[in-house]
């Protein structure tokens, strides 16, 4: 709890730096750039979450997975405001990320040939603010680096469970939603002057951030004797779920609370860390606003 409200104290001092620093100086007086990005990341600071189990008649083999749900592609675009007097710049942008798919969980039975297994993707929509430095090495080139927090306003998990027999299938498709609070990201690199007024740029950059779980729903279900989601999941307990940080604030949950639990509400359960942090390379295309000469 503490991290978290240091978290958010870190996001309202750059909240008010970017603004206030925004409002301070004019943008038709200042240097300002239009940065259109794409990268591709790596998962990172990875977390135990899943396992793998084969089963080979008396022999059972188990190994744990460790998982990142930040490998995967993003673009954004990054609106950021120089000084004439100064090498730094603030920025404020948006990014779009889809996560690549993760096998968590893996059970084979080479006896029977069954195989049941989960995979998540995730996808986020963000806000990013920043502080950046550049500096000319020579006429054409330019190192840049950036820090900065990474906001989502929109992020979720998408699970898929499916079962393999040889006789029969079934899948299920969970959604996460998660929860906002801010990562750090930092990038820096090289950029190419095309011109006056354009750049390349390309960087190598790290963001890291941990979420959770707000809330869980099934929300597709198929097999392949035609059961319907509704009759694989009849109760609104057994295809919803609400995570809480304290256990204490955990009431129906029917191993717990066996006596008062109640199918027609959501189940509730203890939120568990979901890593996505990413390590990655990153490409944009800067446009230079405003601005009379460059060096």
């Amino acid at each position: 709890m503490e991290f978290y409200k240091m978290r958010a104290k870190i996001l309202s001092f750059f909240l008010c730096f970017i603004a206030l620093t925004m409002a301070k100086v004019s943008f038709a007086q200042t240097p300002v750039r239009m940065e259109a990005l794409t990268s591709f990341s790596w998962g990172a600071n990875k977390s135990l979450i899943g396992k793998t189990i084969i089963e080979d008649g008396s022999q059972i083999s188990e190994s744990q997975r460790n998982i990142s749900f930040g490998g995967g592609n993003e673009f954004g675009l990054l609106l950021s405001k120089g000084f004439d007097s100064s090498n730094f710049t603030v920025s404020l942008g948006f990014s779009i990320f889809s996560g690549n798919k993760n096998l968590i969980n893996s059970y084979k039975n080479t006896d029977s040939g069954s195989h049941e297994y989960n995979v998540a993707e995730s996808f986020q929509a963000s806000i990013l603010l920043g502080i950046g430095y550049s500096k000319s090495l020579g006429e054409k080139f330019e190192i840049n680096t950036d820090v900065g927090l990474y906001i989502p306003f929109s992020s979720r998990l998408r699970e898929e469970k499916i079962v393999e027999k040889s006789n029969y299938w079934e899948q299920s498709t969970i959604k996460y939603s998660t929860t906002y609070l801010p990562g750090f990201w930092f990038r820096g690199g090289l950029a190419y002057k095309v011109n006056n007024n354009l750049s390349l740029r390309s960087n190598v950059f790290f963001t890291f951030m941990n979420l959770s779980e707000r809330k869980s729903v099934i929300s597709n279900y198929s097999s392949s004797n035609g059961e319907t989601l509704n009759n694989r999941y009849p109760s609104v307990s057994d295809r919803e779920t609400i995570y809480y940080s304290d256990i204490s604030k955990v009431s129906n949950d029917p191993i717990l609370f066996p006596d008062t639990f109640d199918p027609n509400k959501p189940s509730e359960s203890i939120k568990s860390q979901l890593p996505f942090s990413r390590i990655g390379l990153s490409f944009s295309v800067v446009w230079h606003l405003n601005v009379k000469s460059r060096k």
